[in-house]
């Protein structure tokens, strides 16, 4: 499906990308719980609600809606929005997409069952009585959970989401990252809008370095690691009297800025700018979230899985924008890549306690 909707000119080059994007994911995603868990209940979710948007994709490439493949995406629709994440992101998608048709003049009406069928199944998951019964069973997974008010919820959220995307090592936001340099070096003129789209690279790579555990510590090493332990199972240790405490929100909002001012620079076509920050903040928002659940910790890394999805569709964005203006640079990328991919990830399981 990715490659259906980001790959209409069947390039070999971003299916090969599309190809190691997923399969670089991290593995903790299918094994902390286990298999079964992550993939039921993350894996198909998103896989389904990919297919459940192909009916959009038509009307907004202006085909014919088949029908077999409408029956087909509002089964898929049932299944997909039955998990919360995945639901509430398909519910502000559909919201954006069905309000861009109506605006340019296009018929919406075969898309409103779609809509309808996913408020329903919101509705049954913010109704349901078992809301309650798995808040206080799970509520010993986070004992101070009960305590904290909202807005400590709220930066707990917004804390736990920027550290998963700017400061936590993974090959696939880094390539993101990587494709943003690669890009602006070419593309934008002005110096200052240049750096601005450079720093989430410049400082994922300086955190995950001065991060890593080594023979010999400097000066840099404690700047990064008391920077972490300002990151606690309560959020960052913020204070509004002490101003050295917002520095961790205070760079986490920085760098989404920045990412923001990348993406609207570097993809020529604005639409597809606003889709590319739309689809980033939705998948930090799917992150976000989980800060109204006691299980924000517990739950670990899969729930994840949107935001790091979400980060491969802005990078096919990204490859394309490649594609178009430098040919021979995105061969260069793919050459790197593949193998650079398959190799991280035999380490990778090699490495891991069975």
């Amino acid at each position: 499906m990715l490659n259906v909707y980001f790959n209409k000119k069947r390039s070999i080059n971003v299916l090969l990308i599309t190809i190691v994007s997923v399969i670089a994911m991290p593995n903790r995603f299918v094994f902390e719980p286990g298999w079964v868990a992550d993939t039921g209940n993350y894996l198909w979710p998103i896989t389904f609600a990919l297919f459940a948007f192909f009916p959009f994709y038509q009307k907004l490439t202006k085909q014919k809606v088949n029908p077999y493949s409408y029956v087909l995406s509002l089964l898929a629709l049932i299944f997909a929005s039955n998990q919360e994440q995945v639901g509430i992101c398909v519910f502000a998608l559909m919201i954006l997409i069905i309000g861009y048709l109506v605006v340019n003049g296009e018929k919406v009406w075969i898309l409103m069952p779609s809509w309808i069928i996913n408020i329903c199944l919101l509705l049954v998951t913010v109704l349901s009585p078992g809301n309650k019964v798995r808040y206080n069973i799970e509520l010993h997974r986070f004992p101070e959970y009960g305590q904290i008010g909202l807005l400590k919820k709220l930066e707990v959220g917004f804390s736990s989401s920027g550290s998963e995307l700017f400061l936590n090592f993974n090959i696939i936001v880094w390539l993101l990252f990587v494709v943003m340099v690669l890009l602006a070096r070419y593309k934008i003129k002005d110096r200052m809008l240049k750096m601005i789209t450079y720093m989430p690279f410049i400082t994922s790579s300086i955190f995950y370095v001065f991060s890593m555990h080594r023979d010999s510590h400097g000066w840099t090493d404690n700047i990064v690691n008391n920077f972490f332990i300002q990151f606690t199972s309560l959020g960052t240790k913020l204070s509004i009297s002490n101003t050295i405490t917002w520095a961790p929100d205070f760079l986490i909002l920085i760098l989404i800025i920045s990412l923001v001012v990348g993406l609207w620079n570097l993809i020529d076509d604005k639409r597809k700018a606003i889709f590319a920050i739309v689809i980033s903040a939705m998948g930090f928002l799917s992150k976000f979230v989980m800060a109204f659940s006691p299980t924000v910790w517990a739950s670990g890394i899969r729930v994840d899985m949107i935001l790091y999805f979400s980060v491969v569709i802005v990078l096919l964005m990204l490859l394309k924008e490649y594609e178009t203006d430098n040919k021979k640079g995105l061969d260069l990328i793919v050459n790197f890549m593949v193998p650079a991919g398959i190799i991280i990830n035999i380490i990778y399981i090699t490495a891991m306690p069975w």
